[in-house]
């Protein structure tokens, strides 16, 4: 997945207010999260099921771009890989799940924590 949008759909799952349900709405309508977090007022809260209060909270929550992008820079510094959910096929998710956990008994782990 190119960085480049990774770091949008980051920043739709850190705005408040904006969860699973919220976001296939959005993305229902709109072609991506960047258009998402590029649309202007009017046109998000035309969106039925979004209004004028979760607009705004889309609008105030511009500012988490950056964090989105140290997200994505720190997961490249670690060699973490981001899945996700529309972009990843889930066999490759439960592959990789199984090949990390895998790692991690190996490596002497006695406990995985997963989120």
């Amino acid at each position: 997945m190119e960085d480049s949008s990774l770091k949008y759909k980051i920043w739709l799952t850190l705005v408040k207010g904006v969860g699973p349900l919220m976001s296939k709405k959005l993305l229902s309508v709109m072609d991506d999260e960047e258009a998402i977090y590029k649309a202007s007022p009017k046109v998000l809260a035309a969106i039925p099921g979004i209004g004028p209060v979760l607009s705004s909270a889309l609008l105030r929550s511009k500012d988490l771009l950056p964090r989105a992008e140290q997200e994505v820079e720190f997961a490249k510094r670690n060699g973490i890989s981001i899945l996700y959910y529309k972009s990843t096929p889930i066999k490759r998710v439960i592959n990789h799940l199984f090949v990390e956990v895998d790692k991690a008994y190996k490596d002497g782990a006695n406990v995985l924590i997963l989120s």
